[in-house]
């Protein structure tokens, strides 16, 4: 009768696979845990890892949105001396010219979007009675927002913008609607997407975007390849 072989402990240990989730599965296995707990806790760590980003990118998105509303109580005391000296508020080209000193002596430099690093959007009537500041906020639950009557937008046809400021001197509403009637009016023409769903976030990447428009994307592309390649263009990037 043939003797069974016995294996020693220490080859056993070597069936052991040394895969790195193996090993720590059977080190949490003789603690006491088991499979399912194993997945609880992971799916845990991985959703307050989530929550944080997310609060990490609002907490950006409302530290750009005070810059934009700093920049317009910078440009509204400038206006208003401008006004002073010359009876009028300053014509729309002026702020085309960002990051220039085309506003001097009323301001150092002419502001632009801290994100898209384009122009704001300014509107006056052509008669020095009134003008405009647009922009749009990221924290689209800003309070301002709809104080301003600017939730969803501020309802100026194809222009995306949910922040306005102007010098007081008619209702919000009544410019909106003056702006709104007048084509004449509009700081720049409705932005032009050509078709797809891949655009460039503020930030540089390539992302899908189910409303580009909405959120103030220059262009749009068919793939992630040609998306990721013009992302390089600080142009072409969605201001939200």
């Amino acid at each position: 009768m043939k003797k069974r072989k016995t294996v020693s402990a220490h080859k056993q240990k070597k069936t052991v696979s040394k895969h790195p989730l193996t090993r720590l599965y059977c080190l949490l296995c003789d603690r006491g845990f088991t499979m399912i707990e194993l997945l609880v806790a992971l799916s845990i760590v991985a959703i307050m890892i989530l929550l944080l980003a997310l609060g990490q990118g609002l907490q950006l998105g409302r530290g750009e949105d005070a810059q934009r509303k700093s920049d317009f109580a910078k440009l509204k005391i400038a206006f208003e001396d401008y006004y002073n000296d010359h009876k009028c508020y300053p014509p729309p080209q002026i702020l085309q010219q960002c990051n220039t000193t085309a506003l001097a002596p009323y301001l150092g430099r002419v502001p632009c979007d801290p994100v898209s690093k384009q122009p704001y959007a300014y509107i006056t009537d052509g008669s020095c009675r009134w003008y405009a500041l647009f922009t749009t906020l990221d924290d689209t639950s800003d309070p301002d927002i709809t104080t301003l009557g600017c939730k969803p937008t501020c309802g100026v046809t194809n222009l995306p913008y949910n922040y306005i400021q102007t010098n007081g001197a008619m209702p919000v509403g009544d410019i909106v609607n003056l702006i709104d009637g007048n084509t004449n009016l509009l700081p720049t023409p409705p932005p032009t997407v050509i078709p797809g769903d891949y655009a460039c976030d503020p930030r540089g990447q390539c992302n899908v975007y189910d409303d580009p428009i909405g959120h103030g994307c220059k262009a749009t592309f068919v793939d992630a390849q040609t998306c990721q390649s013009a992302c390089a263009n600080p142009a072409n990037w969605c201001t939200r």
